[in-house]
């Protein structure tokens, strides 16, 4: 005997456990709270969105969404944000501000298959609750369905 493992039983339930933790611990933890920097920077740039085609209200200058675009791709890859959030955060900053729609390209950085997931969950959340799903919601899915997204 080498004695590395006390008994069968013991190495089994050992093998066992090392096995669960390997495979069915969760991967994301840069969650919101945790990752507060790159979300922070990740707001502040979608502040700068243009609000039209042709409107210049950024507040250090941005003047084309491209600018924005390649910017918020940057965070997504430098701070490691989790794309599902951060498709979550653009869709809020698009309902806030229905006129930023226009900026397709935002929105096409992510897989078009999540986009109706993602509004279903926004949809789900108010099901529950006592307040009614917001206009803005509608408003938000119409111009996304209009453009093709």
């Amino acid at each position: 005997e080498a004695a590395l493992a006390p008994s069968h039983a013991d190495f089994h339930r050992a093998q066992v456990r090392l096995n669960t933790r390997a495979l069915y611990t969760q991967q994301k933890y840069n969650l919101l709270r945790e990752g507060s920097e790159g979300y922070s920077k990740l707001v502040t740039e979608l502040a700068e969105l243009p609000a039209g085609p042709r409107d210049g209200t950024s507040t250090r200058g941005c003047t084309r969404a491209a600018e924005v675009v390649a910017n918020v791709q940057s965070l997504i890859g430098y701070f490691d944000l989790d794309p599902n959030r951060v498709l979550d955060l653009v869709l809020e900053a698009l309902e806030a501000v229905p006129s930023r729609a226009s900026h397709r390209s935002l929105v096409e950085l992510f897989n078009p298959q999540y986009l109706p997931h993602v509004l279903g969950f926004k949809f789900q959340f108010y099901k529950g609750e006592a307040e009614a799903t917001p206009l803005s919601l509608y408003a938000l899915c119409g111009l996304l369905l209009k453009q093709g997204a």
